[in-house]
């Protein structure tokens, strides 16, 4: 299904290696976040929008799962380094004397932390929180799981 909408665009971020808008839609009165890479055309439109009018906007809220921050540290191989400066701020980076490198940052405990250790694959070992070791732990004894059969 196709869907026109117009929006207010506000902010671009970059998550999870892709862009995304943040905006305001006037369909739905309210304030949205769409992936560039799904959208299929634009327009710029005549009008313009005063940010001073807009509704305030209330922070995103899952009563079933609320996320919180955890304090991660990570240690990476130098063979990640050029990615590493990708995905962190280099004011997280730490270069360890044997050519690693290490990383302590608060993130939302969210699928996106898990997918993003993952994808560094042998690359990456977490340091700590012990339940988050733990998890990506599972995660590659699953895996492993589907290519032992």
């Amino acid at each position: 299904d196709k869907l026109t909408r117009n929006v207010y665009p506000l902010q671009m971020i970059y998550k999870s290696n892709a862009w995304y808008m943040r905006g305001f839609c006037l369909a739905r009165r309210d304030y949205r976040t769409f992936r560039l890479s799904r959208i299929k055309s634009t327009e710029v439109m005549p009008e313009s929008f005063n940010l001073m009018d807009l509704p305030e906007e209330k922070p995103e809220e899952n009563p079933e799962k609320p996320h919180e921050d955890m304090s991660v540290r990570l240690l990476f191989s130098s063979e990640a380094a050029n990615r590493i400066y990708d995905d962190f701020h280099e004011s997280l980076i730490h270069r360890e004397p044997d050519g690693r490198f290490s990383l302590a940052v608060d993130i939302v405990d969210d699928e996106w932390i898990y997918s993003l250790i993952l994808s560094y694959g042998c690359l990456v070992e977490v340091l700590e929180p012990e339940h988050l070791r733990s998890k990506i732990r599972e995660r590659l004894i699953k895996t492993l799981g589907l290519y032992d059969q």
